[in-house]
């Protein structure tokens, strides 16, 4: 079927990259993306504009990437409605959030953020929770870059208590990472015990990760 031709273009796509010939993987996976387009198979298009974006981004060629990204969620409005276009839109808008902070548009890359948390909450998926720790940890992060630390903390907390409960390495790494973060919106505050609190967590817990 053309999903399956579609599917096995994105895996060779993939393989060429890992083998580092990237021109011939964007190769791939245009022609993926082109038959995507012929046959109206428009989330289909819309993950490959979103490879071929990723493929600019890491020959930093960051106004193309941009561009394909924010094609990709032009091309995804047609697409129906579904759980594989929420997980999609989830993560462009992710994206977004990154090219909106390289630009030092802070409040336009939370917005981009709370975009992509509204989508997450469609997900009946385990892994959302997860992603949403992570997309509060990156708000945290953008609040305390604009020297707002009651809204940093709020976010950071609100991390925690999506990751409570959670023991695998990646959710303990990414509460590592927002108690690191806390510590800076404490110090912005003045608050140097709780700073040291937080922090001293962090040492005793990072090397186990």
């Amino acid at each position: 079927t053309t999903v399956e031709r579609l599917k096995g273009m994105l895996i060779l796509a993939n393989l060429h990259k890992l083998k580092g010939d990237n021109k011939t993987s964007l190769e791939v996976a245009e022609k993926a993306r082109n038959l995507a387009s012929k046959k109206r198979l428009y989330l289909w298009e819309a993950r490959l504009l979103g490879y071929i974006s990723s493929m600019y981004r890491i020959s930093e060629m960051m106004e193309l990437s941009h561009g394909k990204l924010q094609e990709a969620l032009d091309t995804a409005k047609k697409a129906p409605e579904s759980e594989e276009l929420y997980k999609f839109y989830s993560n462009a808008f992710h994206e977004m959030a990154y090219y909106a902070t390289n630009s030092n548009e802070f409040q336009e890359a939370i917005a981009y953020l709370e975009k992509s948390n509204f989508y997450l909450k469609k997900i009946n998926n385990a892994n959302s929770d997860f992603l949403m720790a992570s997309n509060y940890q990156y708000t945290g992060t953008l609040f305390n870059r604009m020297q707002q630390a009651d809204s940093a903390l709020y976010y950071f907390n609100g991390s925690l208590k999506l990751m409570d409960g959670y023991t695998d390495v990646n959710t303990k790494t990414l509460q590592n990472y927002v108690h690191t973060n806390m510590g800076y919106a404490y110090l912005l505050k003045n608050d140097l015990k709780a700073t040291k609190k937080v922090l001293t967590k962090v040492l005793n817990d990072s090397p186990q990760f």
